[in-house]
């Protein structure tokens, strides 16, 4: 039985493995600790592997047990200072310097964002899940996953902004500089 288990378990996993490890990454921002909750996620995933019904929902349960235990991870130990690890060794590896400066300037503005915001955006932009999955998972309406992501990218776009790694135009930064100052 233990055998079928696993090979079951395997065969949902094996398509999403990429996925999850992209999404725990965009949360986490440093490979120790993003490896650290993918490997508790499996874990508690395989323990529980019972409780799945539908294959369809294996996907969203095992995003939503990596988002808890990154979440609980914050609430017991305080607020983790992620360093970004991007190297070979991590879970996604990049080949030209400009990409990996691009990748941890983006994490980097989505650690200031709040975290319903942050999850919202990891899940629809990096993970592709639809917005009645996120509601799902973040146990809200669809309308107050919307909301998290308009809020979520207006709030990303300021931070780049901010920190000049989003090139504007003159005309743009007038228009930017006028909507901050209202």
């Amino acid at each position: 039985m233990s055998n079928q288990k696993q090979k079951a378990f395997l065969e949902l996993f094996e398509p999403i493995r990429k996925d999850l490890s992209r999404f725990v990454m965009a949360m986490a921002n440093s490979s120790f600790d993003a490896k650290d909750i993918i490997n508790e996620t499996l874990l508690i995933a395989y323990e529980n592997f019972g409780q799945v019904r539908e294959p369809k929902a294996f996907k969203s349960y095992l995003f939503t047990i990596s988002s808890r235990l990154y979440k609980n991870g914050i609430v017991r130990n305080g607020r983790i200072d992620y360093q970004s690890e991007l190297s070979e060794d991590s879970l996604i590896s990049w080949n030209v310097a400009e990409v990996e400066l691009d990748v941890q300037n983006l994490y980097s503005a989505l650690e200031l964002l709040p975290e319903e915001q942050k999850e919202a955006i990891v899940l629809f932009e990096i993970s592709g899940f639809k917005i009645a999955e996120i509601a799902e998972m973040q146990q809200c309406t669809e309308s107050a996953v919307k909301s998290r992501l308009k809020r979520g990218r207006e709030k990303l776009t300021e931070i780049l902004i901010e920190k000049k790694t989003i090139p504007i135009d003159n005309e743009s930064e007038r228009a930017y500089n006028q909507k901050v100052s209202k």
